[in-house]
Protein backbone atom coordinates (compact mmCIF):
# COMPACT_ATOMS: atom_id res chain seq x y z
CA UNK A 1 0.00 0.00 0.00
CA UNK A 2 1.37 3.28 -1.04
CA UNK A 3 1.53 6.31 1.32
CA UNK A 4 1.35 9.59 0.00
CA UNK A 5 1.48 13.03 1.76
CA UNK A 6 -0.35 16.00 0.76
CA UNK A 7 0.51 19.68 1.06
CA UNK A 8 -2.39 22.47 0.43
CA UNK A 9 -1.41 25.76 -0.43
CA UNK A 10 -4.69 27.04 0.62
CA UNK A 11 -7.83 26.08 2.59
CA UNK A 12 -9.33 25.32 -1.07
CA UNK A 13 -9.51 21.87 -1.59
CA UNK A 14 -11.05 20.02 -4.61
CA UNK A 15 -12.12 16.50 -2.74
CA UNK A 16 -13.47 15.32 -6.11
CA UNK A 17 -10.11 15.74 -7.39
CA UNK A 18 -8.49 13.58 -4.31
CA UNK A 19 -11.24 11.25 -4.91
CA UNK A 20 -10.09 10.54 -8.22
CA UNK A 21 -6.11 10.76 -7.25
CA UNK A 22 -6.05 8.96 -4.30
CA UNK A 23 -7.44 6.40 -1.87
CA UNK A 24 -9.03 7.58 0.85
CA UNK A 25 -7.12 5.16 3.21
CA UNK A 26 -3.75 6.64 2.01
CA UNK A 27 -5.34 10.48 3.47
CA UNK A 28 -5.63 9.45 6.60
CA UNK A 29 -2.92 8.51 8.37
CA UNK A 30 -2.87 10.94 11.90
CA UNK A 31 0.43 12.90 12.53
CA UNK A 32 -0.35 14.99 15.70
CA UNK A 33 2.72 17.47 14.30
CA UNK A 34 0.82 18.24 11.62
CA UNK A 35 -2.32 20.68 11.10
CA UNK A 36 -4.53 18.91 10.29
CA UNK A 37 -5.95 15.47 9.31
CA UNK A 38 -8.31 14.34 7.03
CA UNK A 39 -11.53 11.74 8.25
CA UNK A 40 -14.89 10.80 6.90
CA UNK A 41 -17.35 12.28 7.93
CA UNK A 42 -20.64 11.64 6.13
CA UNK A 43 -20.25 12.24 2.62
CA UNK A 44 -17.43 14.52 2.63
CA UNK A 45 -13.55 14.49 4.30
CA UNK A 46 -13.56 16.98 7.14
CA UNK A 47 -10.27 18.17 8.55
CA UNK A 48 -9.56 17.80 12.22
CA UNK A 49 -6.16 18.62 14.28
CA UNK A 50 -5.13 15.73 16.39
CA UNK A 51 -4.28 18.66 19.16
CA UNK A 52 -7.70 19.49 19.53
CA UNK A 53 -9.05 16.32 19.87
CA UNK A 54 -9.81 15.65 23.64
CA UNK A 55 -11.48 12.43 23.45
CA UNK A 56 -12.83 9.62 21.16
CA UNK A 57 -15.57 7.49 21.94
CA UNK A 58 -16.76 4.48 20.01
CA UNK A 59 -20.30 4.40 18.88
CA UNK A 60 -20.81 0.58 16.70
CA UNK A 61 -19.03 0.48 13.20
CA UNK A 62 -18.49 4.77 13.63
CA UNK A 63 -16.26 6.56 16.61
CA UNK A 64 -17.48 10.09 18.19
CA UNK A 65 -14.44 12.54 17.90
CA UNK A 66 -14.75 15.03 21.06
CA UNK A 67 -12.55 18.31 20.11
CA UNK A 68 -12.07 21.83 21.28
CA UNK A 69 -14.99 23.43 19.52
CA UNK A 70 -16.89 20.52 17.85
CA UNK A 71 -18.37 16.09 17.82
CA UNK A 72 -17.58 14.48 13.99
CA UNK A 73 -19.04 11.13 14.26
CA UNK A 74 -16.66 9.44 11.41
CA UNK A 75 -16.57 6.27 9.60
CA UNK A 76 -13.77 4.57 11.21
CA UNK A 77 -13.60 2.05 14.33
CA UNK A 78 -12.25 2.79 17.30
CA UNK A 79 -9.63 -0.22 17.11
CA UNK A 80 -8.65 1.75 13.85
CA UNK A 81 -8.24 5.16 15.15
CA UNK A 82 -6.35 3.14 18.29
CA UNK A 83 -4.36 1.56 15.50
CA UNK A 84 -3.11 4.62 13.89
CA UNK A 85 -2.86 6.72 16.87
CA UNK A 86 -0.46 4.09 18.65
CA UNK A 87 2.80 6.13 18.91
CA UNK A 88 1.33 9.70 19.76
CA UNK A 89 -0.08 11.33 22.49
CA UNK A 90 -3.56 8.83 22.50
CA UNK A 91 -4.27 6.28 25.15
CA UNK A 92 -6.96 3.38 25.28
CA UNK A 93 -8.19 4.15 28.55
CA UNK A 94 -11.91 1.96 28.44
CA UNK A 95 -12.99 -0.36 25.60
CA UNK A 96 -15.39 2.34 24.44
CA UNK A 97 -12.62 5.51 24.82
CA UNK A 98 -9.22 6.93 23.53
CA UNK A 99 -8.31 9.72 25.13
CA UNK A 100 -5.61 12.76 24.40
CA UNK A 101 -3.12 12.55 27.64
CA UNK A 102 -2.35 16.21 27.03
CA UNK A 103 -5.93 16.69 27.98
CA UNK A 104 -6.69 14.99 31.24
CA UNK A 105 -6.92 17.76 33.89
CA UNK A 106 -7.79 15.19 36.63
CA UNK A 107 -8.11 11.32 37.73
CA UNK A 108 -10.89 10.46 40.77
CA UNK A 109 -13.14 7.71 40.98
CA UNK A 110 -11.96 5.43 38.27
CA UNK A 111 -12.51 8.06 35.60
CA UNK A 112 -10.08 10.78 33.71
CA UNK A 113 -11.59 14.21 34.03
CA UNK A 114 -11.12 16.33 29.97
CA UNK A 115 -12.77 19.48 30.19
CA UNK A 116 -15.93 18.78 32.13
CA UNK A 117 -16.47 15.50 30.68
CA UNK A 118 -15.45 12.47 33.35
CA UNK A 119 -14.25 9.04 31.13
CA UNK A 120 -14.56 6.03 32.77
CA UNK A 121 -11.13 3.92 33.04
CA UNK A 122 -11.22 0.04 32.47
CA UNK A 123 -9.88 -2.04 34.53
CA UNK A 124 -7.40 -3.33 31.75
CA UNK A 125 -6.50 -0.26 31.07
CA UNK A 126 -5.87 1.24 34.11
CA UNK A 127 -2.06 -0.01 34.58
CA UNK A 128 -0.97 0.95 31.22
CA UNK A 129 -2.59 4.60 31.15
CA UNK A 130 -0.77 5.27 34.69
CA UNK A 131 2.89 3.96 33.12
CA UNK A 132 2.38 6.85 30.54
CA UNK A 133 1.15 9.49 32.96
CA UNK A 134 4.08 11.48 35.12
CA UNK A 135 3.83 11.18 38.78
CA UNK A 136 5.01 13.51 41.88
Amino acid sequence: MATYEITFKNDEIDFNLLKEQFDYEHIREINPKKEGVFFKVKNRLEKINPNEIKWIQANDIYSIIRTNNARYLVSHTLKSLEEKLSDTDFLRVHRSYIVQLKQIRAIEDGQVLIGEDYIPIGQTHKETLFNRLDFM
